[in-house]
C-alpha cells in the first residue's frame, strides 16, 4: 500500500468516508515490519469509521506459545486518557464542546465532587490534565 506525498501543504487529506474503497491489503506487511522493527512482542490494530470496522488483524506472539489475535485482550493502563483527549479534542473541533470556559457538570449533569464551588467550576482541560 502506498499512500502518495502531499505535494502542498494546501492539499486536502483523503475524506474519511472513502476508506471502504481503499486498498489495505499491503497494510499488514507494512504494520508487521514496523512490529518487528520496533521490537514489538505482539500487537493488534483494528480501523474503523463510524461503527464500520474496515481493517483487524493481530501480529506477533501473545507469550512464547500463543500468536497474537485480533481478538487478544491486552492491558492499555494510560493510554486510555489519550482516546477520550482525542475524542473529546474532535467534538470541541465540532465545536459541541469546549476545553475551559463550560463546567464538566453541564455536559455530565450526574458529574458532582464533594465541593459545589470546584464542582461548578471544573472544566475538561482541568479533568484531562490532573488539575483537581
Amino acid at each position: 500500500m502506498q499512500i502518495p506525498a502531499s505535494s502542498t501543504a494546501a492539499t486536502a487529506a483523503p475524506s474519511p468516508c472513502s476508506a471502504s474503497k481503499l486498498n489495505l491489503s499491503g497494510l499488514s506487511a507494512i504494520l508487521n515490519a514496523a512490529r518487528i522493527k520496533n521490537g514489538i512482542p505482539g500487537m493488534s490494530v483494528a480501523v474503523m469509521y463510524k461503527g464500520e470496522l474496515f481493517y483487524a488483524e493481530g501480529f506477533g506472539k501473545r507469550n512464547e506459545h500463543q500468536p497474537f489475535t485480533k481478538e487478544t485482550i491486552s492491558p492499555i493502563g494510560s493510554l486510555t486518557k489519550a482516546f477520550t483527549c482525542t475524542a473529546i479534542g474532535e467534538l470541541v473541533a465540532e465545536g459541541k464542546m469546549d476545553w475551559d470556559e463550560t463546567p464538566v457538570n453541564k455536559y455530565l449533569p450526574e458529574f458532582e465532587l464533594k465541593d459545589p464551588i470546584l464542582t461548578s467550576q471544573l472544566t475538561l482541560a482541568d479533568i484531562l490534565s490532573h488539575r483537581t
